[in-house]
């Protein structure tokens, strides 16, 4: 009965994509963003007087490399799952993270530990591709809203959501207009 999620894979392991079933996409989701709470939650106890690139921007890119290991290939299984169920599993979460990232970008907290960072001695000193995500970072915060007031902020939010599900929409309806073909 202790199946392995074949979405959850470890480093240099193949994903057995006949295997995946619709529970196994909703379970892999779960896991994922229940993980990258549990590092955005390491990131967020950190004291900004405390705040170095690996404790803080390395692990925001950990977290993003943790999600992007489902997301990626449930991107793949609904446009190409020959199962309408897995494809739409595979939209659900795939929009569930979606949310998730929405929620993310607009966290006043996790803003402001990235923003206390810039400001220290050391992401004054960083090599060029550091520096680059630094800021990549802080213009992704800019652009959900950060420095608009709460409504604005919520808005925007709302904005982000409707847009991605149109996104969503727009692709499938591709996919099928396609197969039609």
């Amino acid at each position: 009965h202790s199946r392995k999620n074949p979405l959850i894979i470890g480093l240099n392991e193949t994903i057995e994509f006949k295997n995946i079933q619709a529970k196994d996409i909703r379970q892999a989701t779960d896991i994922v963003l229940r993980d990258a709470d549990e590092i955005l939650d390491e990131i967020l106890s950190v004291p900004d007087s405390m705040r170095t690139f690996d404790n803080t921007l390395l692990r925001l890119d950990d977290l993003y490399d943790l999600i992007s290991k489902v997301w990626n290939p449930l991107e793949l299984l609904s446009s190409v799952s020959n199962l309408e169920a897995i494809r739409e599993v595979s939209d659900e979460s795939s929009m569930k993270i979606q949310q998730y990232y929405i929620e993310l970008a607009s966290n006043e907290a996790l803003y402001q530990a990235v923003l206390a960072y810039s400001h220290t001695n050391e992401a004054q000193t960083l090599n060029k591709s550091r520096k680059r995500f630094l800021e990549s970072e802080l213009n992704d915060f800019k652009h959900s809203g950060h420095g608009l007031s709460n409504d604005k902020r919520e808005k925007l939010k709302e904005i982000q959501n409707q847009l991605s599900e149109l996104s969503m929409n727009f692709e499938n309806n591709i996919i099928k207009f396609l197969k039609i073909e």
